[in-house]
């Protein structure tokens, strides 16, 4: 199971809404995050732009992986550049966890299942965001976040990551960030 601020998800594509506030019942920013039952295989810690250490759970309802403050990888990881988190920083991460006291930070769409309330999601191209997104502008570069080039598109606290930074038929959506 897997519970946010306002309670556990019902599963159903519709609580899968991606908006300004959140994911379905999850809430970028929330007080904190619980998770229950086996929840040491879902932890992911690893570095993003400049080495930036980023630490959080892979959910599967909605899927999204929920970054967090709070949890222990970040002060190790900076003292750690590019190791993997030791198994007592995985357990800390899980204790943290299940007693609610890690913070949202951001939560990350790489799944085509979830949609924006205006029905755009990864995989998506340009020209469809562009029609429910009018005033957006183009994939701008931005400084390297995953991977370069990094081209993104916000919407107040939605950003929009795409493949390629123009407007061509072939560039699609490959993550959506709320931050």
């Amino acid at each position: 199971m897997v519970a946010g601020d306002a309670g556990p998800s019902s599963g159903a594509p519709a609580a899968w809404t991606i908006t300004g506030k959140g994911i379905g019942n999850l809430r970028a920013g929330g007080r904190r995050l619980t998770l229950s039952g086996e929840i040491a295989s879902r932890y992911s810690a690893s570095f993003y732009s400049d080495a930036q250490p980023l630490e959080g759970f892979k959910l599967d309802e909605p899927p999204v992986f929920v970054a967090v403050k709070g949890g222990p990888y970040a002060d190790w990881g900076e003292d750690h550049p590019g190791e993997k988190p030791s198994p007592e920083i995985v357990q800390r991460a899980v204790a943290l966890a299940q007693t609610g006291k890690l913070r949202i930070s951001m939560l990350v769409v790489t799944d085509k299942g979830p949609k924006t309330d205006r029905g755009i999601g990864v995989g998506d191209s340009y020209a469809s965001f562009a029609k429910a997104y009018p005033t957006a502008g183009t994939p701008a570069h931005f400084p390297a976040l995953w991977e370069e080039p990094t081209c993104v598109v916000t919407q107040g606290k939605v950003w929009f990551f795409f493949d390629r930074c123009d407007e061509s038929s072939k560039t699609k959506i490959i993550r959506i960030v709320v931050r």
